[in-house]
């Protein structure tokens, strides 16, 4: 009978091991999907600026629409369940070389990130050395954080600010 038990702990063990191996496989090939959404879109981005023709102008837009806002979504899960440093770096690249980008679609992870993880945001935006891309990543936080934020009361808003404020911005 202990055998038994054993065998049925140890066949336990293994199953929730190699799921575990599984949902670390899975994250980290979303965690390369995302940064190629992301490096495509910059890349994409930076023809647009220079694009004339409307049909290609649709497909730099279709592409946001399609699977940018897909990756954003992938992003903002990941980050809230286990906040990854160099995904957030890769999203802040994405956000710098978007800036002109009307899609308020791509600030709003931000906002979504800083709510479940504040101290990391806070600390891997302390840790940008151009000040002029800090206080633009500061401002998409802001804005951001204020949009998801509708049911946030005025406190959190200053919480926000005071956040800010400790890292000198």
């Amino acid at each position: 009978m202990n055998s038994s038990k054993f065998f049925f702990s140890k066949y336990i063990i293994l199953i929730f091991t190699h799921i575990l191996l599984i949902n670390v496989n899975i994250s980290a090939q979303e965690k390369h999907l995302i940064i190629d959404c992301f490096k495509r879109q910059i890349q994409l981005n930076k023809q647009f600026k220079t694009i004339t023709s409307i049909s290609n102008r649709q497909h730099v837009e279709s592409y946001t629409e399609d699977t940018l806002h897909y990756c954003l979504d992938m992003l903002k899960n990941i980050m809230c369940n286990d906040f990854d440093s160099n995904l957030f770096k890769e999203y802040i690249d994405l956000l710098i070389e978007n800036s002109n980008s009307s899609d308020e679609a791509i600030f709003y992870p931000i906002g979504e990130i800083f709510k479940c993880a504040p101290d990391s945001t806070v600390f891997y935006i302390s840790k940008i050395l151009n000040q002029e891309k800090k206080k633009q990543i500061t401002d998409y936080l802001l804005f951001s954080y204020k949009n998801v934020c509708i049911k946030c009361d005025s406190i959190q808003i200053i919480e926000l600010n005071n956040f800010l404020k400790k890292i000198n911005l």
